[in-house]
């Protein structure tokens, strides 16, 4: 009778998965989705094709793989600046000037890894992402407003889901601000104005 032997377990990775989707993100930030080959990738990750491909899958899911490692690592640092403050003004005010720092330091690359480079790539799957990613991060904005209006800090008619959305474009339009030459100075009194625009009083705005 032959004897059966077990399979020898698979062969670990010789690469560490954070540094090697660091390093992709790195690249794609560098030189956008179009202009990334995979031998940028392959030469700045240290791995070989073959290694790309089993790990990682195409080009497309690697770049997915690196947008949301920059959603949990960069623009969750800035989210997580709503809950910095119980005033909402504040955490609103936090939000925006992290959004600035962030902005400011992403325009050394080409500009948001999200709102610039990801918002270039014509391609179904990275638009889906980047919806299902923005409507998360305005529910997020909707969250936190509508707590400050239960709990009397704004006004009961406040609009909350417009300024949730019109937050998130601010956000974005700080990055176009920074990939546009402002100083981290001009970004910071940016900040203080979204803040003070999304939680002014409504006059005329419409829900």
């Amino acid at each position: 009778m032959v004897e059966k032997h077990k399979k020898p377990p698979g062969r670990p990775r010789g690469f560490d998965m954070e540094q090697a989707i660091q390093a992709a993100r790195d690249v794609f930030w560098n030189k956008g989705y179009d202009g990334t080959s995979l031998d940028d990738l392959q030469e700045a990750m240290g791995i070989g094709r073959p290694s790309l491909y089993h790990a990682f899958g195409d080009k497309r899911s690697l770049f997915l793989k690196t947008l949301e490692h920059y959603n949990q690592n960069v623009a969750a640092k800035a989210l997580g600046q709503l809950r910095s403050s119980s005033d909402v003004h504040q955490a609103m005010r936090a939000l925006f000037c992290q959004v600035a720092s962030n902005t400011y330091a992403d325009s050394r690359q080409l500009g948001c890894m999200v709102g610039c480079v990801a918002a270039s790539v014509d391609d179904p799957t990275v638009k889906a992402y980047l919806s299902s990613s923005g409507v998360a991060v305005q529910q997020l904005l909707e969250t936190r407003l509508q707590e400050a209006v239960e709990q009397g800090q704004l006004p009961a008619d406040f609009p909350v889901h417009s300024r949730a959305r019109r937050s998130f474009e601010l956000m974005l339009g700080l990055g176009f601000r920074a990939r546009s030459g402002a100083t981290l100075d001009e970004l910071l009194l940016d900040a203080e104005d979204c803040a003070n625009l999304i939680t002014a009083r409504p006059v005329a705005d419409k829900n």
